[in-house]
């Protein structure tokens, strides 16, 4: 990653909650990037929207999207392929991988699956146009045509952008793809008078049709307008082909990946939760605590309790503002002091003394007379 991007990240990190940054390159032309930000559940997006886009200006070669990671989570679940393409590890540059509950390999499976189903929409509403054109409806057929672009754009905006844009109006659709797909955001082009002036009338078909209005569409239109659906199709499908196949080709260095991630919870599950007495459902997580014999651990029990005590102490004042219930803290560290106290060892070590003590008495009972006086005796010479 080069040095603007990581000051671009350092800033992004420092002004915005953020959970995870992803710097995607575009498929088809790498020099432009896509900074995909992850952010909480109870984050404001578009207020978050409103700040990047006043610091994307003075980066007009990246552009940024912005979704919370819940809704990042469900699309992957839902096999959308732009969140399989844009969370591959590779790409993650902040922060850590969301919590996936299904392998990028199932994901992808339900990639195509979940395309088929929404540019068949597409496909059926080309159909029907071609059914009502045969009839001479040509404002039905107008209708139909209409649908099958809008779904084409919302098709291609969860591709490519991760999210559709809930609107009928094509003109509206064509700026929000602008500079993800040029070709699209040109699909009708406001230079050139008699193409504004087809989406005029393409736009006017959903509203002459669904609202009963006086609608009308000459033949020629009509043809001008299926040409230009024939090309969003074609464009809508390439995308998610060239999608598609590269997370193909990415798929086993994934996988590896998902694998050493599941094979570290594996450990850890093993060496720290333990079942709960005949419940296997049950678990509870063991804790350990390393000490150098039974003296560090009263130097332990000692400093927490002065801790306690501090804490009891100010414990209404204004200084735990961010500790708002520190009695409950001080109760669990208690808790912890009593779980630390070597009681067994003390046990034990109260019945080495005392046995220690009664062979030391049976020794002096045990002990000559004579031998202690003379000794002492001698002593008393010299």
């Amino acid at each position: 990653m080069e040095r603007k991007e990581q000051l671009i990240i350092e800033q992004l990190v420092e002004t915005l909650p953020v959970r995870a940054i992803y710097v995607i390159p575009f498929l088809k032309n790498p020099e432009k990037q896509l900074f995909l930000i992850l952010c909480s559940e109870g984050t404001n997006v578009k207020g978050l929207s409103g700040l990047s886009a006043q610091f994307f200006q003075s980066h007009p070669q990246y552009v940024y999207r912005i979704y919370k990671e819940h809704y990042a989570l469900e699309q992957w679940n839902g096999g959308n392929i732009f969140f399989l393409h844009a969370l591959i590890p590779k790409y993650l540059e902040y922060g850590s991988l969301p919590g996936f509950t299904i392998s990028f390999e199932q994901a992808l499976e339900r990639a195509q699956s979940t395309f088929t189903k929404e540019h068949t929409k597409a496909l059926s509403f080309r159909e029907g146009a071609k059914f009502y054109l045969q009839k001479e409806n040509y404002s039905l057929a107008a209708f139909m045509l209409h649908q099958a672009i809008e779904l084409g754009f919302r098709t291609v905006e969860l591709i490519t952008m991760g999210k559709e844009r809930i609107c009928h109006k094509i003109m509206d659709h064509q700026k929000y793809v602008q500079y993800y797909i040029p070709e699209l955001g040109n699909l009708f082009s406001e230079m050139k008078d008699k193409e504004h002036k087809l989406l005029i009338v393409l736009d006017m078909a959903y509203r002459g049709v669904r609202y009963e209005q006086d609608y009308k569409i000459d033949h020629d239109a009509f043809e001008l307008l299926q040409m230009k659906l024939a090309t969003v199709l074609e464009i809508v499908e390439e995308e998610f082909k060239c999608r598609y196949e590269y997370c193909k080709d990415v798929l086993p260095l994934v996988c590896s990946t998902e694998l050493e991630v599941r094979d570290k919870i594996a450990r850890i599950v093993d060496r720290k939760l333990r079942p709960l007495g005949t419940h296997p459902e049950k678990w509870y997580y063991q804790a350990e605590f390393r000490v150098n014999g039974l003296a560090d651990i009263l130097y332990d029990i000692e400093g927490m309790l002065k801790v306690c005590i501090v804490a009891l102490e100010y414990g209404d004042s204004m200084m735990h503002k961010l500790i708002p219930q520190p009695q409950v803290n001080v109760q669990t560290t208690l808790e912890h002091i009593l779980q630390l106290l070597p009681l067994e060892e003390i046990e034990m070590l109260e019945e080495i003394i005392n046995r220690y003590h009664q062979e030391d008495d049976e020794d002096k009972l045990d002990e000559p007379t004579e031998i202690y006086e003379l000794s002492l005796a001698d002593y008393c010479e010299n």
